[in-house]
Formats: structure tokens, sequence, C-alpha cells
């Protein structure tokens, strides 16, 4: 019986929403609700909107603390905002993207 109800459980996702669900760099919240949020927003806009927007909102937030639930960024089509890094955040790239470089440039001298 607990086989047949985890059958049932997996089945109320569509296809279209397990592939965006398993292109998201981080799952943040429930599956369910983001499920939900997902089949009322998805006329919208396209999948690959959808996972490109908040991967990249979740590449400039460097604390988890402050990443949204997928839900909640489905329900706020937040999509269409326009993500605006913070100056210490680019601080910190550009400092890696230095070190690379020198890295780079030492291995390229031995």
């Amino acid at each position: 019986i607990k086989n047949i109800n985890k059958h049932k459980k997996d089945n109320i996702y569509t296809d279209d929403f397990n592939n965006v669900w398993e292109k998201l760099t981080s799952k943040v919240g429930s599956k369910k609700k983001a499920f939900f949020s997902y089949q009322k927003v998805k006329h919208k806009t396209t999948d690959s909107v959808i996972v490109e927007k908040y991967n990249y909102l979740l590449s400039t937030r460097q604390d988890p603390q402050f990443w949204p639930m997928f839900s909640t960024w489905l329900n706020q089509e937040r999509w269409e905002e326009k993500i605006i890094i913070g100056e210490a955040y680019l601080k910190s790239i550009n400092t890696i993207i230095q070190k690379v470089k020198t890295t780079y440039l030492f291995l390229k001298t031995v």
C-alpha cells in the first residue's frame, strides 16, 4: 500500500514541471507548493525564463537565508524583476576573477 501511495504522490507532477524542478540549482521550499504555483503562471512565461531567472537570482545571493522559496518567487512573478547585484558581491566576484587570472598567468610561465 505504501508503494501505491508513493507512486500516486509522484504522479501529481507534470513532465514540464519536473523538467523545471530538476534544472533549479537549489530547490528552496516545498515541491508541491511550487508545482501548484507553476500551474498558475506557466502560461505567462517560458520554462527556460523561469529556470534562468531563478537560478540567476540565487547566484547573486551569497546567503541562502535570503533565497526566496520557489513557489513564492513564482507567485510574485519575479522573473519580471530586474536583479541588481550589490557592490560587495561585485567586489567578491572581481577578487575571484583577479585570483584566477593571476594563477593562470603563473601557470603559463611554469
